[in-house]
């Protein structure tokens, strides 16, 4: 009891992040030229263009003489990534029937990519295909980590800018029999990237996977912003068991935001949704507790 006194109400937070990776790992491929296996050098690739859905993309192939060895070279590289980031946030604990709580914070996550780097590796702007890599090619490109596997949850790539959250509850007659209580919360984050991609056989006989804009997050989905409610009734049966009746209704809004489009442009289905928020929800349910 005495320490419930002491505790404050309300609490604001912040806190304020710096982070810098060096030695960053990259596959640097191996090549084959005259029957001798090496490292890809400054040199084995020279610059080509192709066009394709009207438009002209620049890709690197292997110069004549020069070919895939099938195999990579795993090293600590010249990469670093640094990252900025600072959070605010508050807490009101439950008193006078009602607590809240709630998050704001941006971060700043971004790769630092040296020339050296491209002395070791194929200077193409790759984008999304099997085999290649989304991010970490480019210097000032935001560092995001893709999903794996496939179908409508494949191929996102997780970094937001920005994300808020707002959480809350607050008891309805608490004192009366027929007291209940109701919560909410309330989400929100920017819309990740979806960087476009271009398949393009090189003249090399390698096909790559070309990133269409200049940077992985030049286009966004849309800022995803949701809302959910929660109703509650505990029951309490004598000194030693309770029965909680609830009910949640989870996107109260209905929001359909985008969250994943097919973004290779060599695809006739190029641009279709593939994945949308979760339609509205309604959830019942009975939790029986023992004191």
């Amino acid at each position: 009891a005495l320490r419930d006194a002491l505790r404050p109400e309300f609490v604001v937070s912040a806190s304020l992040l710096y982070r810098r990776v060096t030695d960053v790992q990259e596959l640097r491929p191996l090549l084959r030229e005259n029957g001798v296996v090496r490292v890809a050098q400054p040199g084995d690739y020279v610059q080509r263009s192709a066009t394709i859905a009207g438009r002209t993309f620049t890709y690197f192939a292997r110069r004549p003489g020069v070919t895939s060895a099938g195999g990579t070279l795993l090293t600590n590289g010249d990469r670093e990534q640094e990252a900025l980031g600072i959070t605010l946030g508050f807490n009101k604990r439950l008193s006078n029937r009602w607590m809240m709580r709630g998050h704001a914070q941006y971060t700043d996550w971004t790769w630092k990519i040296p020339d050296s780097y491209f002395d070791h590796v194929d200077p193409t702007n790759f984008g999304d295909g099997v085999g290649n890599t989304a991010d970490g090619d480019r210097d000032g490109e935001i560092v995001a980590e893709r999903s794996g596997g496939s179908g409508s949850k494949a191929g996102v790539f997780l970094n937001a800018k920005w994300s808020a959250s707002l959480t809350g509850l607050y008891q309805v007659a608490p004192d009366r029999p027929w007291g209940f209580n109701i919560g909410g919360a309330i989400n929100a984050r920017e819309g990740y990237a979806s960087p476009s991609f271009v398949n393009i056989a090189g003249t090399d006989g390698t096909t790559r996977a070309v990133q269409v804009f200049d940077s992985l997050d030049d286009v966004h989905n849309d800022d995803v912003f949701t809302v959910d409610l929660r109703l509650d009734k505990e029951i309490a049966i004598g000194d030693s068991f309770g029965i909680t009746v609830g009910l949640d209704v989870f996107n109260v809004l209905n929001d359909n935001t985008v969250l994943q489009r097919n973004r290779n442009l060599t695809s006739t289905s190029y641009n279709f949704i593939n994945e949308t928020v979760s339609p509205r929800i309604l959830r019942g349910g009975v939790r029986l507790t023992f004191k």
